[in-house]
């Protein structure tokens, strides 16, 4: 009896330990494990053949606009991945979500892999603002704000930030010290990146090995080349070729300005710079929307070597937003006509007539003639 006794003692203890005979597990938690900042770029916006839509729009005008990014498939127009995020309602700066500004421009607020959006937050308690990233997979915005001091100092006051396409940093100007920073998603830190004149009220445009000033009323139409060595620079006067370091007196006229001289060569119209296709190649879009050309320059900015005057047939539709294939030799582009929107392709030796690769609909909860009346147009980032 005292060794069954004992056995039944031991059997009960292992029972206890290993948490069985018989007794009810404790379920395991399906919550979902909080999110990181992003580390690896997604495959979701990456994958090969696809471009890259967004778009703003509100359902309800007192809700802040919510951002749609849908990666559609060149080849048979289907929407490979998508997601969506409601802006933050204290985000400051955000005429971009109004289709104001060109692809390229818009490019620059998103990093590398699409999964953050820099924003402008303004702080309501100092009236302050200080550039932050919205985190597209659950709309945190990184990384949190620094606790308020009792420093008898002057508000946080941060402008025009941008994710430099070569770091994969966030840069932003800093009004208060005259400086470009950039700082760190995952501690906050800053780093100095170039320090501006006192009375300078420059902005820096990015590119692939450094960045571009400018002035802040020209920021929103300064396009610059892939090797950084030139850009098309913009004044109430019109649109201007400009070198690095070159004085402005020495720009070139892309559209007839009287206060520059003109381009020479085989100059073509040039209403709208949209995008450069090289790093001496420029797309320009035209007769109110309804053509593109393309104009490459020498070294030294002053001429026009070769030109293509018309990429499109010439129709009454309205196209805009371009972005050029990895090989460089088409366009995909989105052209409306009354109420339809779709996206095409052209190569671009063209004429050529293009293809439709797909009708792009209304976002969600919105019908297409809605949609044309209060959402802004969509506008291309990208073709991987």
């Amino acid at each position: 009896m005292r060794d069954l006794a004992r056995a039944t003692l031991c059997v009960i203890a292992a029972c206890a330990l290993a948490a069985g005979c018989g007794a009810e597990k404790e379920p395991k938690s399906t919550a979902a494990p909080p999110a990181k900042p992003s580390t690896t770029a997604p495959v979701v916006f990456a994958a090969p053949g696809t471009v890259l839509a967004m778009r703003c729009y509100q359902l309800e005008w007192q809700l802040p606009p919510t951002l749609l990014l849908q990666a559609i498939s060149v080849n048979d127009g289907k929407i490979t991945s998508q997601t969506s995020v409601q802006l933050p309602e204290n985000a400051k700066g955000t005429e971009w979500c109004r289709g104001r500004y060109a692809g390229p421009l818009v490019r620059q607020l998103f990093d590398r892999d699409f999964r953050h959006l820099a924003v402008t937050m303004a702080d309501p308690a100092t009236g302050g603002r200080r550039v932050m990233a919205l985190r597209l997979a659950d709309g945190a915005v990184v990384p949190q704000l620094p606790q308020a001091t009792d420093d008898f100092s002057s508000a946080t006051n941060e402008t025009d930030p941008f994710f430099h396409p070569a770091t994969g940093e966030l840069w932003f100007r800093d009004e208060e010290t005259k400086q470009l920073k950039s700082r760190d998603l995952k501690n906050g830190q800053t780093t100095i990146r170039h320090t501006f004149r006192e009375s300078s009220s420059g902005v820096a445009v990015p590119h692939s090995s450094g960045f571009w000033l400018t002035r802040w009323t020209q920021a929103d139409s300064t396009l610059v080349s892939p090797d950084g060595q030139r850009a098309i620079e913009g004044d109430f006067n019109g649109r201007y070729l400009a070198l690095r370091d070159q004085p402005q007196a020495e720009w070139r006229s892309l559209d007839g300005s009287v206060v520059r001289e003109e381009l020479s060569g085989p100059v073509v119209p040039c209403t709208y710079p949209a995008l450069w296709l090289s790093s001496h190649t420029l797309l320009c879009a035209y007769d109110g929307g309804g053509q593109f050309s393309t104009m490459t320059f020498s070294d030294n900015g002053k001429r026009v070597t070769e030109s293509k005057p018309a990429i499109l047939p010439h129709t009454d539709r309205r196209n805009y937003a371009p972005v050029a294939s990895p090989d460089g030799e088409k366009i995909a582009f989105v052209s409306t006509q009354g109420t339809q929107v779709a996206l095409f392709e052209v190569p671009l030796n063209g004429p050529a007539e293009p293809r439709k690769i797909a009708d792009l609909p209304p976002p969600p909860g919105m019908k297409s003639d809605q949609a044309a009346l209060i959402v802004p147009d969509p506008v291309l980032l990208g073709w991987n």
